[in-house]
């Protein structure tokens, strides 16, 4: 296998780049390059909508955004008859995640086939605007 790739790519003129160390760090064919140590925080930085704040953490954090934690402070603040302590900034969480998801799907489906989204993506962000107040609302009435 090593041999056929190390064939093709020779065949296709790629080139390998590599860096100070001799490490493989990319390819370049055609004066196009692609690059192997990448940063993953960085591709989602880029591709995220420009509204969420630090791409990475807030990725990272939406395990926690979880149904099973949504529930779980649904049912102790029934039993305890308590308020909603952290519900709303759970389903907040978790609401930007699934917006941001959406945008970029709208975003992606747009570019690949030239559609005109910019009345959706409009609509969505108002609907995001929206949930977001409620949220916020919740979140402090839960406090009082």
């Amino acid at each position: 296998m090593d041999a056929y790739v190390t064939r093709a790519l020779a065949e296709a003129k790629v080139l390998e780049r590599r860096n100070a160390k001799g490490t493989l760090v990319g390819y370049e064919v055609d004066g196009d390059t692609a690059t192997l140590d990448f940063s993953i925080t960085e591709r989602a930085r880029t591709a995220l909508p420009s509204w969420i704040p630090m791409p990475y953490a807030l990725l990272s954090g939406a395990a926690h955004s979880r149904p099973w934690m949504t529930d779980r402070a649904r049912k102790t603040a029934m039993d305890t008859g308590s308020a909603l302590v952290g519900e709303a900034a759970t389903v907040m969480t978790a609401l930007m995640v699934a917006m941001a998801s959406l945008e970029m799907s709208l975003r992606a489906w747009q570019g690949y086939f030239g559609c005109d989204l910019g009345e959706i993506l409009t609509e969505l962000e108002e609907h995001c605007r929206q949930a977001h107040v409620y949220l916020l609302a919740m979140a402090h009435a839960a406090e009082s």
